[in-house]
């Protein structure tokens, strides 16, 4: 339980006489929930005929759109 708030909480260090406060949570967002974002991504692309998406940015474009994720950005 302890170790657990130790990585929640930021953790207070002292430093040439200067407290300086440091986060030991993460902050990247949980790398299993990316991974399987990424190959959901990749799994729709490849049924849609699109082997390389880096090649083909307008399909990709399209594909973002229609699912409703840059809807607000272009």
């Amino acid at each position: 339980m302890l170790s657990r708030v130790n990585r929640l909480n930021a953790s207070v260090r002292r430093r040439r006489g200067k407290l300086l406060r440091t986060t030991t949570a993460k902050a990247s967002p949980d790398p299993k929930y990316t991974a399987s974002m990424y190959d959901e991504i990749e799994n729709r692309l490849r049924i849609r005929g699109i082997e390389e998406p880096s090649k083909d940015l307008g399909t990709l474009k399209q594909i973002l759109v229609a699912n409703s994720y840059l809807d607000h950005v272009f």
